[in-house]
């Protein structure tokens, strides 16, 4: 088959060497023989994807006091370009030219710092504390879901128009095969992490030890359909929307302290008295809430003016227990117990 017209009435369909459909319509062939969209340089959505990736790590100290600092950075590109051919149908029709974000809608970016410090409290005890940073962005098209249509996809640059072939003799205008151009969604995560140990050995036979840890994630996701005309296979003129933006933004907050002690004993014999206890605490907080509204301002990714949907969400609860293990034993023969108590409390979860 060929692309072609059919000789009535100018519809697009398949049209074999004889001009002749499969239902013997007369059919009018086209000097296109063969075409893949993906194949075109100035139509394909695939073009070279890169990496950027930096890392920087000092550290060093003495035998009181060690530190170690390292960063990190990150930058990649996906494979999916918006073709030429649309990039200059959007500034004819615009004025302007079409935003980063839509030129390469599918990008990973992202950046963190870790350090950590050791401090030798003398003979007996020492001191660790942690800390680490991150950020990352992340902007997502769909567009490699589609792949497969856009192989079965003709654009007839006379008219602007697409065309998709299906099982008839028939070609059908596709609208808006490429809507996801207009589409930004991103997601960006920001994590921050501390924590502090300590160790403390005040007698040969005891050793006690304590550490306490936050990690608070914050996250804000962004669907964004900019206001304006969308000129995807309807012809020049496009078509009008007034745009929304959905947004999402969510807090998560987990604190933990544990306190515990260890006993060792040596009872004669080879046997050996050991003793475990400890102390234990977890909480955990989040908070969710989301917003969207349609009908933007031109130009702006602000907040529409109409709203069709407010969620917000929040839950807390709160765990915390004791233990002991005694024991006694020589390495052939050992005798151990334990007992431990949790408890908690919960404020349960608040959903509107």
């Amino acid at each position: 088959y060929r692309w072609g017209t059919e000789f009535f009435n100018g519809e697009a369909v398949n049209c074999p060497i004889i001009n002749l459909t499969a239902q013997n319509i007369p059919c009018q062939g086209d000097s296109v023989l063969t075409f893949q969209l993906l194949n075109d340089p100035a139509l394909t959505v695939l073009d070279r994807g890169h990496r950027t990736a930096l890392s920087l790590g000092v550290s060093g100290g003495s035998a009181a006091l060690t530190y170690a600092v390292t960063g990190s950075y990150g930058d990649e590109i996906g494979l999916i370009r918006l073709p030429t051919y649309e990039a200059d149908r959007y500034q004819e029709l615009l004025g302007v030219a079409p935003p980063e974000w839509m030129r390469r809608p599918q990008r990973f970016t992202q950046w963190g710092a870790t350090s950590r410090i050791g401090v030798q409290l003398g003979a007996k005890a020492s001191v660790a504390l942690t800390m680490a940073l991150s950020r990352s962005t992340q902007q997502k098209s769909t567009l490699q879901d589609q792949l497969g249509d856009l192989m079965s996809t003709y654009l007839d640059r006379t008219s602007g128009i697409y065309y998709r072939g299906g099982t008839s003799i028939f070609y059908n205008a596709v609208s808006q095969p490429l809507d996801d151009y207009y589409q930004r969604v991103t997601d960006v995560a920001t994590q921050f992490t501390n924590g502090a140990n300590l160790e403390w050995r005040p007698r040969s036979w005891l050793t006690v030890a304590a550490d306490a840890g936050l990690n608070l994630i914050h996250r804000a996701d962004e669907q964004f359909f900019p206001r304006g005309p969308v000129n995807h296979g309807i012809g020049a003129s496009g078509q009008d929307t007034t745009g929304y933006v959905s947004e999402g933004q969510g807090t998560s907050l987990v604190s933990t302290v544990n306190l515990r002690a260890n006993v060792l004993v040596p009872l004669g014999r080879s046997f050996q008295f050991r003793a475990a206890a400890g102390v234990n605490y977890a909480g955990t907080s989040s908070r969710d809430q989301g917003l969207g509204t349609y009908d933007l301002p031109p130009g702006s990714s602000a907040v529409g003016q109409n709203v069709y949907f407010i969620r917000t969400a929040a839950a807390s609860d709160a765990t915390f227990g004791w233990y002991m293990e005694p024991s006694v034993g020589n390495g052939k023969l050992n005798f151990s117990s334990g007992l431990r108590l949790d408890g908690g409390r919960s404020y349960g979860a608040n959903v509107s």
